[in-house]
Parts: C-alpha cells; sequence; structure tokens
C-alpha cells in the first residue's frame, strides 16, 4: 500500500488533473473569462510539477526501504513467487456497461468510497465554487449512468440538450426578420435585430440507493449494475415528470400546463385520424423536427385511430411512428393528457452539468442495517419556452 504522503499526493493529482480536462474543454464566454482560465491553468501546472517530484521523492524512498527490507531477509526465507492466475471473464456483458471489465472498473471504486479508502468526488476540489469545476466519477460509471438516462427519459431525446460548467445557462432568442424585394437604386430601410433570452437555471438531482455491504464486498460487478441501472432510472423518470408536469423546487413549468392549442376526445378509444390531423395543424408552421410523445393510454389512442386507415400507423419493432413522425411513450404525462406533438427542441432546452455527476457514500447512516448508501448527484435545468410549438391531445 503507499504511503499516507504518497496517497494523499494520489488524490491531489487525480482533482489536479479532472480540474485541467475540465478548463481545457471549456469556452471561455469572454477575454476576462480567457484571461482567468489561462490564469488557473498556469497555477495548476504549477502545482502539477510540485505533486509530480513530490511523489518521486516518496517513490525513491519506497524503492531504498525495499532494498534494506531485502537485506534483512535470508535467503532461507525467501519464498518463490506465486504464479498469477489469468484474469477469467464468466461474463460477456453486464446491463448497462459495454463491458464486464468496465462494470468491475466501475462496482471497484464504489466499493473503496464504502470503505473509505477514497474520499467523495467533489471534495478535492478547492475552486468547485469558483470556476464551476469539479471531480467525476470513473468515466465507465459516468458513461453508463448517462447512457441509461439517454436511452429511457424521453425528454433528453427529443429536447435541446446543452452541456455547461456553469449553474446557469442564458439562451439568446432572435426575433423574426423580414426581407423585401428593391428596385435599382431604391432605398432599402434596415430593420432592428431583436433578441431576448432563454434562462436555464441548474439545480442538484439527488438518488440515494442503500446497498448491503455484503454485496458490495462478494460482487462489485452487481453492484456497479444495479446501481447505475436503478440511478439512470430513477433521474430519467424526474426530468420526464419535471419536463412535462414542472417542478416547484427547481422552478420549472411543465410543458403540458404551458401548451395552449389542444384537441379534446370524449375517451382514448374514440380518437379518429381526422382528429390526430387535428392536431398536427394546430402547431407553429416553423416546427421542423416533429415527434409524438404520449401516454400508455394515448398510445393506444393512436392505434384507435389507426384502425381500418391502413395509412396512418407504420410501425417496425424499435420505433412506432405516426403519420411519418416518430412515437415516445412516456409515463411522465399527467392523467387526461392522452399525447403531445410537435417540435420539442424548439420547445424546450435542457442543461446538463457537463462531467457533473458526483458520488458519496454513507457509511453510517444505516449501518444498523449493515448497508451503505451511495448518494448521486447531477446538476440539470429545464425550460419550457415556446409552447408554440406543441399541441396535446386530451380527455375531455
Amino acid at each position: 500500500m503507499p504511503s499516507p504522503k504518497l496517497a494523499r499526493l494520489m488524490d491531489e493529482s487525480a482533482a489536479v488533473a479532472a480540474e485541467i480536462e475540465t478548463l481545457r474543454a471549456y469556452e471561455p464566454a469572454d477575454d476576462a473569462d480567457r484571461a482567468r482560465v489561462e490564469a488557473r491553468m498556469g497555477e495548476l501546472s504549477i502545482q502539477a510539477d510540485k505533486i509530480g517530484n513530490e511523489a518521486k521523492a516518496e517513490r525513491e524512498l519506497d524503492a531504498r526501504l525495499d532494498v534494506l527490507r531485502q537485506v534483512r531477509s535470508s535467503d532461507s526465507d525467501a519464498k518463490p513467487a506465486a504464479r498469477k492466475a489469468p484474469a477469467i471473464h464468466v461474463r460477456g456483458s453486464v446491463k448497462g456497461f459495454e463491458s464486464a471489465d468496465d462494470a468491475s472498473v466501475a462496482g471497484r471504486y464504489l466499493r473503496s468510497l464504502a470503505r473509505g479508502e477514497v474520499r467523495a468526488m467533489g471534495e478535492t476540489s478547492p475552486t468547485f465554487d469558483e470556476i464551476g469545476a469539479e471531480l467525476t466519477a470513473p468515466s465507465e460509471l459516468y458513461g453508463s449512468i448517462v447512457n441509461v438516462m439517454n436511452r429511457v427519459s424521453v425528454g433528453l431525446r427529443v429536447a435541446s440538450v446543452f452541456s455547461t460548467i456553469a449553474k446557469k445557462l442564458t439562451l439568446p432568442k432572435v426575433s423574426e426578420g423580414s426581407a423585401a424585394f428593391y428596385a435599382e437604386s431604391g432605398e432599402v430601410t434596415p430593420s432592428d435585430l431583436e433578441t431576448s433570452g432563454v434562462d436555464v437555471t441548474l439545480f442538484g438531482l439527488r438518488k440515494a440507493t442503500a446497498v448491503s455491504n455484503d454485496l458490495i464486498e462478494d460482487s462489485v460487478v452487481d453492484v456497479a449494475s444495479l446501481f447505475a441501472s436503478n440511478t439512470a432510472n430513477a433521474f430519467a423518470s424526474k426530468i420526464d415528470y419535471a419536463w412535462l408536469q414542472g417542478d416547484e423546487t427547481a422552478g420549472i413549468d411543465g410543458l403540458v400546463g404551458e401548451v395552449t392549442q389542444s384537441v379534446a376526445v370524449a375517451a382514448a378509444k374514440d380518437t379518429t385520424a381526422a382528429e390526430l390531423a387535428e392536431l398536427v395543424g394546430k402547431i407553429d408552421p416553423l416546427a421542423m423536427n416533429t415527434s409524438w410523445v404520449v401516454s400508455p393510454e394515448g398510445f393506444g389512442a393512436l392505434l384507435a385511430a389507426h384502425a381500418g386507415v391502413g395509412s396512418v400507423m407504420l410501425a417496425d419493432a424499435m420505433q412506432p411512428s405516426v403519420y411519418g413522425r416518430p412515437v415516445y411513450v412516456t409515463n411522465g404525462l399527467p392523467a387526461g393528457t392522452l399525447a403531445l406533438y410537435g417540435d420539442f427542441s424548439f420547445a424546450t432546452a435542457v442543461a446538463v452539468k457537463a462531467s457533473g455527476l458526483r458520488i458519496e457514500a454513507l457509511r453510517e447512516l444505516q449501518a444498523m442495517n449493515d448497508r451503505t448508501v451511495f448518494v448521486a448527484k447531477q446538476r440539470v435545468g429545464i425550460a419550457n419556452h415556446a409552447p408554440q410549438f406543441v399541441s396535446k391531445l386530451v380527455i375531455d
């Protein structure tokens, strides 16, 4: 095992490396921001050199100690080195991960957190509040959770998603322009370019998962799979619910409540193709990348409209479509709302903290139950800013 000083240096090197990678990916907003980033990069370079020199000295000291230990040991005490057994992979794949090796890396990290061998991500970054840099979980674990979220969350698939390291993102919106034909030598009257901003404020989204300590010690692969799937599904479900129905804590106004263009039906089974066509015609004509977001009952409404009209529903094994536009099924719609149709990339903006997943292990919270509670946190912001690009099918 490394010495206490070398272990501290290893933690500090991980923190510095993560912050440098974050700053390299960051696009400065202006010259002052660029100067601040360059100054911080200079400080990190000096800190990296210092850590490297101190770590080198520690390793040289370890090497001298090893030599002294060998001198004290007699040849009769020496034992032949044990042959290392070749690695045997008993699993070809693990749910939520690209490979069993990736799941093993993620699981060992969670086990180290539970044992207290490593500190919680984010605790070792001294500039978190200053410039938004923070340590993240291993890429294998982070990638698994993000990939599952992107597959499960309908909102993340159809809305405009932006990555940021700031706590608030302001997106510019430009007003419609106009043009005119002109006669030769005729005067051109300029029009003002009007802009407005959409603020997307990021809030922390948390999920706590209690895991048996026996499972943590016995099977790191299973722990990684269960934790990643459980966390990602919870995040995805909450994002979709807040996107569609709103969230008071995060200041999100639900898209369903903001949409005013609607078509009402007496019951889901009574939906007709003509009513679906009417729904399509109610959105802003500038909408381009349109799709359907439906509840399970709403999906039944689309099937009811398809009965006897073969051109309405074209489905394959992976992605059903109506009028040539993809259909996404979600449990996030409120009761009485069967479907939404429109260009959700125009209507909704989602901001996600870049590499912002933080994980902590609470070892004492459920110690009496011999369990460790892992708390995952990710910053997410949602703004439904253009509801005119969406219409809704509701039960009257």
